[in-house]
């Protein structure tokens, strides 16, 4: 894995050294409690964090189609 893109309910800076010590990029956005955050989410690769939808999408269809199994 090269990249991990997530929303920001995966803002965490144990999850974001954990990946980067195994040299996996996070592309999480920050939740906005202070002004940097603002600047830490205008540096993400917006070309690769635009994909996450396609995972969201993947997920969702896998939950409407097996239910709560999933």
């Amino acid at each position: 894995i090269e990249s991990l893109a997530g929303d920001k309910g995966y803002d965490d800076q144990s999850l974001r050294d954990a990946l980067g010590s195994e040299g996996v990029r996070p592309l999480l956005r920050h939740r906005l409690f202070a002004a940097y955050d603002h600047a830490h989410n205008a540096r993400l690769d917006s070309e690769l964090y635009g994909q996450r939808w396609m995972a969201e999408t993947a997920f969702s269809a896998i939950k409407r189609r097996f239910g709560p199994a999933v």
